[in-house]
């Protein structure tokens, strides 16, 4: 059968590509011309289309040129599969780590639509919540003292980073009812950051499905006072506090950003009995 050579122009036009990566992959000897003239000009051959497609249908999985060319120069059908499984789990991560990335841009934009449906700054709503799932690091000490809050932040996201457990950048902080209602504001305090799902963790927390009192703020220390007034109001609704107080970032501002900053408050409840 009569082989058919074309110029690198020609060649580079079939296969979608330009001159300039016909000509880097020559240089690096990932797809060499089949025929070079004695004044320079390079052909390639229509057998070599299928070697370009394989170059660029796997390059477009992520593998660099260095494995690609290593690949064609070796025969051995079952090492490349063995590549190609490696290449699949690389790929799979990069997914999940993607999946990820998406259910915090997500979360973060459902917040904010929560926000800004309505005016509910300041006014106490009930709502029924499906239990929710934490990574929880307890603040060893006083929580008042801000180095001791601060190396339990960076405690908490080194922990998160390092076990690829956060899922969005927003924090919530969870003060227990003994605490609360003791008002010991510089213990029973925990930092903690969502998940979409249980994790085997020694620092994993349930938040308990049920009913709860929520408010939104506009500052970030309810402790201070804010919670002797949602405690009052909450009384006055015929409730009593049955669980632990949630403070939750909401706004897409930092706390350095007063003036726009929002928290939601959080406390599970349940009606007075008669003989309470």
């Amino acid at each position: 059968m009569k082989q058919t050579y074309f110029s690198s122009g020609e060649f580079a036009r079939l296969c979608g590509t330009t001159k300039e990566t016909l000509r880097h992959y020559n240089n690096i000897g990932l797809l060499k011309p089949a025929k070079v003239t004695e004044n320079g000009y390079q052909y390639y051959s229509a057998f070599q289309f299928y070697d370009f497609y394989f170059i660029s249908t796997f390059r477009g999985t992520g593998m660099n040129l260095k494995e690609l060319e290593e690949k064609l120069a070796e025969t051995d059908e079952r090492a490349f599969c063995d590549t190609l499984r490696h290449q699949l789990k690389k790929i799979q991560a990069e997914k999940k780590e993607l999946i990820k990335k998406e259910k915090l841009l997500k979360r973060t934009i459902d917040k904010f639509d929560y926000l800004y449906e309505g005016d509910r700054v300041g006014s106490i709503e009930l709502y029924e919540m499906e239990e929710e799932y934490y990574i929880a690091t307890p603040v060893n000490g006083d929580a008042d003292d801000d180095r001791v809050w601060m190396e339990t932040l960076k405690n908490h996201l080194d922990y998160c980073r390092r076990g690829n457990l956060n899922e969005e950048y927003q924090l919530t902080y969870c003060w227990n009812m003994e605490d609360m209602q003791a008002r010991n504001t510089g213990k029973g305090w925990s930092i903690m950051s969502q998940l979409a799902e249980p994790a085997d963790d020694h620092r994993f927390k349930i938040k308990p499905a049920g009913t709860y009192a929520c408010i939104l703020f506009r500052e970030y220390d309810f402790s201070s006072g804010q919670m002797e007034k949602v405690k009052e109001e909450i009384r006055k609704r015929g409730l009593k506090i049955c669980g632990d107080a949630y403070e939750a970032d909401v706004s897409l501002f930092s706390p350095g950003m007063k003036a726009g900053y929002v928290t939601e408050i959080s406390i599970m409840v349940e009606k007075v009995k008669s003989n309470d």
